[in-house]
């Protein structure tokens, strides 16, 4: 978000009508479990499973979690989301507003660290004793 609304700042004085991605770095799910296991000093990735799998388990998920009245972990719609090509020009935005994002990892630390100072009582217990805000990058 700070990369986002720095965007947005720079966009005052851009040419009128123009138009900006600014996206960050592609990064895939495996990558931002690893990013998240380091930050988290958790050694295991989540297993996975095959996308043929669940999407052929996603309606009995959405039926399942429908009945017991819960949200569903997954559906349909976020497996097609998962697979779609999330990799984005952000060059317009580099040259005409000077964008230049943070890298994942540095955004996925500063995240967890807000969440320790901000929102303690979203994290799961087991994990907040191990957790140090302010590590470095």
């Amino acid at each position: 978000m700070r990369d986002v609304a720095s965007a947005l700042v720079s966009a005052i004085d851009a040419r009128s009508g123009e138009g900006y991605i600014v996206s960050g770095h592609y990064v895939s799910v495996r990558e931002l479990f690893k990013i998240l296991n380091e930050k988290l000093e958790r050694k295991r990735l989540p297993g996975e499973l095959a996308l043929w799998f669940l999407k052929i388990v996603a309606p009995l998920a959405e039926l399942h979690y429908k009945i017991r009245r819960k949200k569903p972990l997954f559906n349909a719609y976020t497996l097609y989301t998962l697979n779609v090509n999330c990799n984005f020009d952000n060059s317009k935005a580099r040259a005409e507003l000077g964008f230049n994002p943070r890298s994942v990892k540095e955004s996925l630390f500063d995240m967890v660290d807000w969440f320790l100072e901000n929102k303690q009582e979203l994290i799961k217990r087991k994990y907040l004793l191990s957790l140090k805000p302010k590590t470095s990058h």
